[in-house]
């Protein structure tokens, strides 16, 4: 039988725990840059969200021109393709650039306005994923 002395066993678990802790916990300053894609029926609405430090970019393309394209900042709308449908849209907001509204949970978003099925493609960047 193998012994382990304490000092070893201690050290073993103590690396073991701090390993699972940072696998586990959440990164406050990661970027993100999150997607989606798919068919959406009539009026149905899909969101992507990811957290922003100091910047993030929306964009999206469609298979027609029959979608609503928007983007949120903590469940408010601070951009919007308009009334008329389209099939494309990119929505960018830096700090550099002063348009950058401030740190916060982004989201972009795609609602379609057709009668039928349509397929749709969006995803938000942020902060060092945007370069």
């Amino acid at each position: 039988m193998i012994r382990i002395s304490t000092a070893l066993r201690r050290l073993v678990v103590g690396a073991l725990a701090v390993g699972a802790a940072m696998t586990v916990a959440p990164n406050a300053a990661s970027a993100a840059y999150l997607g989606w894609g798919g068919t959406l029926q009539p009026q149905q609405e899909q969101c992507v969200a990811a957290p922003a430090s100091y910047q993030a970019r929306g964009e999206g393309n469609a298979s027609t021109s029959s979608f609503r394209f928007f983007m949120k900042r903590n469940g408010v709308r601070i951009y919007g393709t308009g009334e008329n449908p389209v099939s494309a849209f990119a929505a960018e907001f830096r700090s550099s650039w002063g348009t950058f509204p401030g740190p916060g949970t982004y989201e972009t978003c795609a609602k379609n306005l057709s009668g039928s099925p349509r397929l749709v493609n969006f995803r938000i960047i942020t902060d060092a994923d945007l370069w």
